[in-house]
């Protein structure tokens, strides 16, 4: 069905609207102009300027709140996380396709970690380590901090778009992994793994460190073999798993 034209002019207030934020400095958490103003700016009627907004809300780049106003929002892999669940739903998506993809990402990561990491980056990751050595009979809490921990991990790489590709793929397995961690060997052989990265990225040895994450990502692979039959054909969905 074709768009009316005030959809289409929402539309385009919102692509010019997101540029006015891109190219005027704005930073998360900053306030926007009101949409009296912004509706001036852009010649549109209030009503557009609402749509617009709306629309970019959806992408996750603006907020709006009642004796706020309209501000810059956090960055969150939230919005991410919904489009990648939803092609994963349309395609099919299995467990497997976010383990290969995983796979990938989590190598880049103990990688670049290793090479760049700060004082406080490794400290973020010993306490999630610590964390996780206290919650080993808590598998829910222990998958928290596991997850705490990979994200540490690829705050470390100082890269912000790695850091946004691993966080939603890391969510989407949340479900296969609190299926796992019940399983023999699942959390004890985990933190093994975690150790051996930390160390590598303690010493900035980024040959260890991808290799250390081999063996981790391997120890995951093994645990769905032997425990879960038909793993790989799991459809895989932010909020659930299923056959």
């Amino acid at each position: 069905m074709a768009a009316s034209g005030s959809q289409l002019l929402s539309r385009v207030t919102a692509e010019r609207l997101e540029a006015y934020v891109f190219t005027g400095g704005y930073q998360p958490g900053d306030k926007l102009p009101s949409e009296r103003e912004l509706g001036g700016l852009f010649g549109v009627s209030r009503t557009v300027l609402r749509e617009a907004v709306k629309l970019l809300n959806q992408k996750g780049l603006v907020q709006s709140s009642v004796g706020r106003g309209l501000y810059v929002a956090e960055p969150n892999g939230r919005t991410l996380t919904s489009s990648i669940d939803t092609l994963l739903h349309l395609k099919q998506g299995r467990v497997d396709h976010i383990l290969e993809v995983r796979a990938t990402l989590e190598d880049l990561s103990a990688r670049a970690a290793a090479e760049r990491a700060s004082a406080e980056d490794m400290t973020a990751m010993r306490v999630a380590l610590e964390d996780m050595d206290r919650l080993l009979d808590q598998p829910v809490l222990f998958i928290r901090s596991d997850l705490t921990f990979h994200l540490a991990l690829a705050r470390a790489t100082h890269n912000p778009l790695l850091l946004a590709l691993v966080e939603p793929t890391m969510t989407l397995m949340q479900h296969i992994r609190e299926r796992m961690v019940n399983l023999p060997d699942a959390a004890t052989g985990a933190q093994k793994g975690h150790r051996l990265i930390y160390d590598a990225v303690v010493h900035h040895d980024s040959v260890a460190a991808a290799a250390a994450m081999a063996e981790h990502l391997a120890h995951v692979t093994n645990v769905l073999a032997t425990n879960i039959p038909g793993w790989r054909d799991l459809l895989v969905r932010a909020d659930y798993v299923e056959n």
